[in-house]
């Protein structure tokens, strides 16, 4: 089997490809591309351009989760696309972060962007409720169940913009692979925790992970979460843990010392063949 991966968006970047907070990965398996989240906002098109990218060419596209950061470049990508978009119902939900020093934000998708989803032909989205199949051999999750207290969504997030309801982002999903060196689980932001999602989806498959990569949401992580964090992943250890996006430098660092040669450095432009 065929697997090429290539990362569209990152926060890290090296010349002549643009760094830009948010993430999106093309995924090339069996002749089929689909496309993994959409970036945030030029960096997208700039890198697709370096790559010879179209990404409205894509088959399938798969969205994590409904932050502006991931959805940033929706409606390119389906315009005058034919494309079956998989997202959980909850990802066109208005949502916000807050900082002390700065009222309320909004981190949602774009008017634009969710208004694409739904101007979208109805019969190519589906909405994701369980585990579901994108192609034979390409799940996503769907919801990720929250079994460690210690692993929460990782930064302050409401449903209002009064903070009086906290936002879980239960529409945080992954996606994983099934190759003949193991499964290569693909992870957005991972809201739900690194732990809780790779122990989901051994759960569900009974399969090793070969291969972990994408946001991994540690950037605000105290040293127990991060400690029982690297515990599980030497326990269970992949071949390759490949941090992106809101990893965070710190964490990332932590990877590094831990699990020393499985922690590959990503990063727009960034491509691995499974």
């Amino acid at each position: 089997m065929s697997l090429r991966i290539t990362v569209l968006t990152d926060n890290i970047a090296e010349s002549p490809f643009v760094r830009e907070y948010g993430l999106s990965l093309l995924i090339s398996v069996k002749g089929i591309s689909i496309l993994f989240d959409t970036g945030q906002g030029e960096a997208f098109g700039i890198n697709c351009g370096i790559l010879g990218i179209d990404p409205s060419q894509a088959e399938k596209v798969v969205l994590s989760h409904g932050h502006y950061d991931h959805g940033g470049n929706l409606a390119t990508a389906l315009k005058e696309s034919n494309a079956t978009l998989f997202l959980h119902p909850e990802t066109l939900t208005k949502r916000y972060s807050f900082h002390p020093d700065h009222p309320a934000k909004s981190i949602g998708l774009t008017n634009k962007n969710a208004q694409a989803v739904l101007d979208h032909n109805h019969s190519k989205v589906k909405w994701i409720y369980g585990v579901t199949k994108v192609i034979d051999g390409v799940f996503v999750t769907g919801s990720i169940p929250r079994i460690n207290s210690y692993e929460d969504t990782g930064g302050p997030f409401y449903l209002t913009p009064d903070r009086t309801t906290p936002d879980a982002i239960i529409d945080d999903m992954a996606l994983w692979i099934e190759t003949p060196k193991g499964l290569v689980v693909i992870c957005g932001c991972c809201h739900s925790g690194l732990v809780n999602t790779l122990s989901y989806i051994r759960k569900i498959t009974d399969s090793p992970v070969h291969t972990v990569m994408g946001g991994f949401h540690l950037l605000h992580s105290n040293e127990m979460r991060l400690e029982k964090t690297i515990t599980y992943l030497n326990g269970n250890p992949p071949q390759q843990i490949i941090p992106l996006h809101c990893t965070g430098e710190d964490a990332v660092s932590f990877l590094k010392k831990r699990c020393s040669s499985r922690v590959i450095a990503g990063g727009a432009g960034f491509c691995i063949e499974v």
